[in-house]
């Protein structure tokens, strides 16, 4: 699975990313160097998908799509909503390759908006999720305001990915959801990531 995820990458995506991507789950920061610090956070994408089996997913921070590719990879006929806010030039035709790919076997869709605007428009329209990818604004306000927002779209048992909690900050805002009771750590034999952390939570 995650050979053939790397070659699509290589072989689709990095020719439209250019040379300084934004950090993602599979290249060094501003590079297209393959980063294998993040081989255990892949995998960990691919097991929670066959753990929860979710067939409507909602992504914040799509970037070059490539959390979002093995999602689609790992499960086939299942819903993406990605909201990103665009501020790269390689956003959208990341996305237009991959939906055109992929749209025979899932449905993948693209906000381009900040979360802050396009997740309270979600909840307006009733939606839910089960399984949600947060990894947008990095910022202590601007993550907490995500994950709000995705607490009024999540189900009972809708489960969490909150990326970066090697920052203590974000590691302690998951902490603050789950000393009030409104989410709960999702347990599951997940590989150990020594340098770049995520959560895996679960709505109460």
């Amino acid at each position: 699975m995650l050979n053939s995820w790397c070659q699509y990458i290589e072989h689709n995506l990095i020719s439209l990313v250019g040379k300084e991507p934004e950090g993602n789950i599979y290249s060094i920061h501003k590079t297209t160097q393959k980063n294998l610090l993040m081989i255990p956070k892949q995998r960990n994408f691919v097991e929670i998908m066959k753990i929860v089996n979710p067939t409507d997913i909602l992504e914040i921070g799509f970037n070059a799509g490539f959390s979002a590719l093995l999602m689609l990879m790992s499960k086939p006929n299942i819903n993406i909503t990605c909201v990103d806010i665009n501020s790269h030039h390689y956003v959208v035709s990341c996305f237009d390759k991959i939906k055109n790919d992929y749209h025979l076997k899932s449905n993948i869709e693209l906000i381009t908006q900040s979360s802050h605007i396009a997740l309270p428009k979600l909840v307006l329209e009733n939606k839910t999720y089960d399984l949600i990818h947060i990894d947008g604004d990095h910022s202590y306000e601007g993550a907490k305001k995500d994950i709000d927002n995705c607490i009024k779209l999540c189900k009972t048992g809708t489960v969490i990915i909150f990326d970066d909690t090697n920052l203590d900050y974000l590691d302690n805002l998951c902490n603050e959801y789950i000393q009030n009771s409104i989410l709960k750590e999702f347990i599951f034999k997940k590989h150990n990531c020594t340098k770049y952390h995520h959560r895996f939570l679960e709505k109460i």
